[in-house]
């Protein structure tokens, strides 16, 4: 395994298989789109985004 470049953050990520790149990319949209909410309730889709996404995979 080579080593993680600790001057690129988003490098981790690279490593990572699509369905946990997807998964982030996903939950990171949610929380974008909720920014604004007082009370942003994200966990049921959090799930569902998850559950999604192992399902999809082959």
């Amino acid at each position: 395994m080579d080593p993680i470049d600790p001057h690129d953050p988003m490098e981790p990520l690279r490593r990572e298989p699509s369905e946990v790149r997807n998964i982030i990319q996903r939950v990171l949209k949610l929380e974008a789109e909720r920014l604004f909410q007082e009370r942003p309730h994200i966990n049921d889709d959090i799930l569902r985004i998850i559950k999604e996404t192992v399902n999809d995979s082959p």
